[in-house]
């Protein structure tokens, strides 16, 4: 037999997409504002990938997300992107939270950047 679901599970999905819309204008907004580190977001839900230019950035995003209070990991099939998995069970202002750390994260990661490329490094 098929049951009807929940009311429970129906919020708590309502919610889930709620959240992945605020995930999905966020980085949107990180996009823009980090443009030459951030090329393409990849979402399905709350399962998003942050793709970089290059296969050394996956990496480098993922320790700068650690240093910034992030846990995040590069794609083991493309170095390039970073996989970024929040709890679906986060407040507004969790989330908020979040993305001002990538924020932080992207652009600590751009610095690092820029300082090789001053050194003459690739």
């Amino acid at each position: 037999h098929s049951f009807p679901p929940r009311r429970s599970s129906v919020l708590f999905l309502d919610r889930v997409r709620a959240l992945a819309d605020l995930f999905a204008q966020g980085l949107a907004t990180l996009q823009q504002k980090h443009p030459m580190l951030l090329v393409e977001i990849r979402q399905l839900g709350m399962f998003m990938g942050l793709k970089t230019p290059d296969e050394r950035l996956g990496p480098l995003m993922m320790k700068t997300c650690f240093d910034n209070g992030l846990f995040c990991v590069f794609a083991g099939n493309d170095n390039s992107v970073l996989q970024f998995l929040p709890v679906l069970n986060l407040s507004d202002e969790t989330a908020a939270e979040i993305l001002e750390r990538l924020d932080r994260a992207c652009s600590d990661a751009e610095a690092i950047i820029m300082e090789h490329m001053a050194q003459g490094e690739n």
